[in-house]
């Protein structure tokens, strides 16, 4: 026991502890369903549920958005934090306490994530700090009580766990083949997670994260290139293969996703996602509101008009000048030009942010995508947190290398950290309403914003006949003859992915799904596989019907790119269990 105790890294408890106190709002019986995105982080859960309970191991279809039409939200939006969601609620939880208990696992997480990565580059000391003032950045708790945006909270987890798991990478020197695997299959194998997890959490903050991983690679080459110019050309080429084999692991873990949302996301209409308020033309931030002590629970809009905030944070810009200024710490050379790096890295994300950079945006292929460029704090608050860290960089030379005595010795600033930042930790909670967890929600809720259509409807609906019957408390009735006096439909089943009628039509007629088509739907009448087509104006599930009685079922099932996508993650997965246990240290051998 002492032993293990030994061994525990008290840092890490630490900051784990400390991360918990940001937590404390979820413990509220109600929920903050006034925040942005609160709305969807449990209706998403309320309908990755129904497709997961219906068979679908990895849901990709919602049934009930747009107005009962269904949309593939899964297969195009990263579905891993409700995932994990999903686990809570399997575990009783509820969609509000599952959701809950993912956002408090990804605080947890996020805390540890950036602790490793502080200590990795600075010490321990420092990566008490950059974890407490990662948790408790503006933003950070933004994203949390005044947006309520699931996946992309959850996606502060991999950010600095990438950065971290790549410094793993760093370590030269060349060894056989068999020696190689053993010494660098864990790094590699723990590289590909954080890579694939990051992929599979949330689009936008990798397509954020992806200027500061490059701008990373770059400096990390330099500092290679000055540690000694001997046999350089070799190890920067041995440096530059881990890292490619870690995005080739990330990636192939992730291809369960990302491979179908490649080459079937053009069978959506997507410009109503990135038009009027969701133009990023409008989001931009204005310098003044990076400093402004301002807190709102309101909403971005043109210019100063915004009621939500953009500040960076004052603890953490007076730590980072501290890292930066160097003394009276004696912070080592290679803290300070990791201190410098992390401090140009935050000034280029944050250029971005301003008008000044609306030109480049203009150019940018797919950065429209983002909707906002104030998204870009995801990536600031990380270089911001370890920029802060770096401040107490040189704090165990002073104690003698004793990383316990220095962890204490910071303890008082991290509270500081945590005490500066309380204000932020209000929210606005409500009662649960039965409503707010039920397929109504998504329903309310699109009729109040937006809504989006698959290539081939022709208008963009606005309603549907299936609202009344959501209002009601019914189940939403799927099939129609186009012909009601073709004969006559009974609904038997309807579940996440899964939708079947009896039909009788004594002269034939043309059945109507009243869902989206889409590629993975399957038509079977009487257990046949059919062809069908698509009932105008708005692409819906059509099938002709030859004279008599039938049972007609409809299911969305595999596509080839997601066949392939999912072995190659299933063969990726394999691979990366095989480099975690040929990477474990060896026993010594008895003798």
């Amino acid at each position: 026991m002492r032993r293990l105790v030994a061994r525990v890294d008290r840092g890490l408890v630490g900051a784990v502890l400390l991360s918990l106190l940001a937590a404390v709002p979820l413990l509220d019986g109600r929920f903050f369903f006034k925040a942005h995105d609160a709305p969807h982080s449990v209706f998403y859960l309320v309908a990755f549920d129904q497709a997961f309970r219906d068979g679908a191991l990895w849901p990709r279809w919602s049934t009930d958005f747009v107005f009962g039409y269904g949309y593939p939200v899964f297969n195009v939006y990263a579905p891993l934090a409700y995932l994990v969601a999903e686990g809570f609620v399997l575990l009783g939880l509820g969609y509000v306490g599952a959701v809950k208990a993912t956002f408090l696992v990804a605080t947890v997480a996020a805390a540890a994530a950036m602790y490793l990565l502080g200590r990795r580059l600075a010490g321990p000391a420092a990566g008490v700090v950059a974890s407490v003032v990662y948790t408790y950045l503006p933003y950070h708790l933004l994203d949390l009580y005044v947006r309520a945006a699931l996946a992309e909270y959850f996606a502060f987890v991999w950010m600095p766990l990438v950065l971290w798991a790549l410094l793993g990478l760093e370590e030269h020197g060349a060894e056989p083949v068999v020696s190689w695997l053993h010494r660098w299959g864990r790094p590699l194998a723990l590289a590909g997670v954080a890579l694939g997890g990051l992929l599979l959490t949330h689009n936008a903050t990798t397509l954020v994260f992806v200027p500061l991983l490059l701008l990373f690679c770059g400096w990390r080459l330099v500092e290679q290139v000055g540690r000694s110019r001997q046999a350089l050309g070799g190890r920067l080429g041995r440096l530059a293969g881990r890292w490619a084999g870690a995005g080739v692991l990330g990636l192939g873990l992730a291809a369960i996703f990302w491979l179908p949302f490649a080459f079937e996301v053009r069978y959506l209409k997507t410009e109503q996602l990135t038009r009027d308020q969701f133009a990023y033309s409008r989001h931009f931030v204005e310098p003044v509101q990076l400093f402004s002590p301002f807190w709102g629970f309101g909403y971005s809009d043109v210019g100063l008009n915004d009621t939500m905030s953009f500040q960076l944070g004052l603890v953490a810009l007076a730590l980072g000048g501290f890292a930066l200024a160097g003394s009276p710490l004696a912070i080592p050379a290679s803290a300070r030009r990791a201190a410098a790096f992390f401090a140009l890295a935050s000034g280029l994300l944050v250029a971005l942010m301003l008008p000044v950079a609306a030109p480049l945006w203009a150019v940018t292929p797919g950065a429209s995508l983002l909707q906002f460029p104030w998204r870009l704090l995801s990536a600031v608050a990380v270089t911001l947190a370890v920029l802060a860290g770096l401040a107490v960089a040189g704090l165990e030379a002073r104690f003698q290398f004793q990383p316990l005595v220095a962890v204490r010795a910071v303890l008082p600033l991290a509270l500081v950290a945590v005490v500066g930042s309380w204000p932020y930790l209000r929210v606005e909670p409500t009662p649960i309403r039965a409503a707010d967890v039920s397929s109504l929600a998504i329903v309310e809720f699109e009729l109040k914003s937006y809504t989006a259509t698959t290539i081939w409807a022709e208008e963009l609906p606005t309603s549907s006949p299936m609202v009344a019957q959501y209002r009601r408390g019914e189940p939403p009735q799927k099939w129609r003859l186009a012909d009601p006096q073709a004969g006559s439909v009974e609904q038997v089943h309807h579940a996440g992915n899964t939708e079947e009628a009896r039909v009788r039509v004594p002269n034939g007629g043309r059945l109507i799904l009243q869902t989206f088509d889409y590629p993975g739907w399957r038509v079977r009448v009487d257990g046949r596989l059919v062809e069908h087509g698509r009932e105008p104006p708005l692409g819906l599930i059509a099938i002709d019907l030859p004279p008599g009685d039938h049972v007609v079922t409809a299911r969305f099932e595999t596509t080839p790119p997601r066949l392939i996508g999912g072995v190659l993650s299933l063969l990726t997965a394999a691979l990366i269990v095989l480099l975690l246990a040929g990477g474990l240290p060896r026993r010594p051998r008895a003798h």
